[in-house]
């Protein structure tokens, strides 16, 4: 079995990891043989431009603006937008538990994505917000926007 890869350029047109010739040869060599296609776009590993975003610049305004720390603003939109992905996780270190979330590196660039346009979600929309966050910052998080769409994907 062989696999072949397929990229749309930014001009629009499909280029493909070798000729079509080549494939369509690949597949007459078996009785049967089945050519599938599947998005692999959003299956790689998040991208620097992702994590610059939303620890760079979301989490330390954030920050900056509230007096809380990035690791607390972190830890609330992990649980906040992905609780399902951000499990509480326990470690015991000299006989002491300590509770801690999952990095963000676990994500794929897709499921970051998710997380970018869902902090912003989170933070603008009053229905998402719980009631001890809401009861502390108000609607203070309305000037959150969506980055360039380039640094979201």
């Amino acid at each position: 079995m062989k696999i072949f890869t397929t990229k749309r350029t930014p001009d629009g047109e499909v280029s493909t990891s070798a000729p079509v010739a080549e494939i369509i040869a690949e597949a007459g060599k078996y009785k049967t043989a089945a050519i599938i296609v599947e998005n692999l776009s959003g299956r790689g590993p998040i991208t620097y431009a992702q994590i610059k975003w939303w620890k760079g610049i979301l989490l330390a305004k954030l920050a900056h603006i509230t007096g809380y720390s990035v690791g607390y603003w972190e830890n609330e939109l992990k649980l906040g937008v992905m609780p399902d992905q951000f499990q509480p996780i326990t470690t015991t270190i000299d006989g002491h538990e300590h509770d801690h979330l999952d990095s963000i590196t676990i994500l794929t660039r897709s499921e970051m994505r998710e997380m970018i346009e869902g902090s912003v979600a989170y933070l603008r929309d009053d229905k998402r917000y719980n009631k001890r966050l809401k009861k502390r910052f108000g609607t203070m998080f309305h000037w959150v926007t969506l980055p360039e769409k380039d640094l979201r994907t």
